[in-house]
């Protein structure tokens, strides 16, 4: 969520963050949605380089307990699923 905020609030507007958890059969989902900017969380883990151990932190955090992480950004609406 720190990532949405430090990303997507920076233009003056009010934003929205609608945060939902699931779980079923031992698996967790976690499912962000915003009307923020686009952020697409796969593209940044793409470019980041390993070497720099602590440049965004939250996102290595995030995929290193996520197995599956799917974003997808539609009408203005972004949307992060997270199988944990």
């Amino acid at each position: 969520m720190a990532v949405i905020i430090s990303e997507g609030f920076g233009d003056g507007r009010e934003h929205s963050i609608d945060i939902k958890l699931f779980v079923k059969n031992d698996q967790v989902t976690l499912r962000m949605r915003d009307d923020c900017r686009a952020f697409d969380v796969n593209q940044r883990i793409a470019i980041m380089k390993p070497e720099n151990s602590y440049s965004h932190i939250g996102i290595r955090i995030l995929r290193s307990i996520a197995h599956d992480m799917e974003y997808y950004s539609t009408l203005d609406m972004n949307y992060l699923t997270m199988h944990i």
